[in-house]
C-alpha cells in the first residue's frame, strides 16, 4: 500500500513529464520547438515555443504526414513570416 501511495504522489507531482506537449525539430532553422497543445490537426492555429529565440510564435498547421515514429508537419509561422517544416518526436493525438 505504501508503494501505491508513493507512486500516486510521484505521478501527481511529475504529471508534466508524463503528459508533455509535442516537441519537434526544425532542420532548416536548426532548432527545437514545442507546441502548446497536446493534440492538433491540419487547419488548427496555436502557439509554439521556439528555442532558437526563446519566444512563442503563433502558427497555423497546414499539412501533417504521419509516420510510425512521429509526424512531419508544415506550419506557417506568423512571427517569421514563412513556412517551416518540423519533424515531431512522437505522433500527436494517439
Amino acid at each position: 500500500m505504501k508503494i501505491f501511495s508513493l507512486l500516486l504522489i510521484i505521478s501527481i507531482l511529475f504529471s508534466r513529464i508524463v503528459y508533455a506537449n509535442p516537441e519537434g525539430y526544425d532542420y532548416n532553422v536548426g532548432t527545437y520547438i514545442e507546441f502548446d497543445k497536446d493534440c492538433f490537426h491540419e487547419g488548427d492555429s496555436l502557439y509554439m515555443y521556439d528555442y532558437s529565440d526563446g519566444n512563442y510564435h503563433y502558427v497555423d498547421i497546414y499539412d501533417m504526414d504521419g509516420y510510425d515514429d512521429g509526424d512531419e508537419i508544415e506550419i506557417y509561422d506568423y512571427e517569421r513570416g514563412e513556412y517551416r517544416y518540423v519533424d515531431l518526436e512522437d505522433d500527436v493525438c494517439d
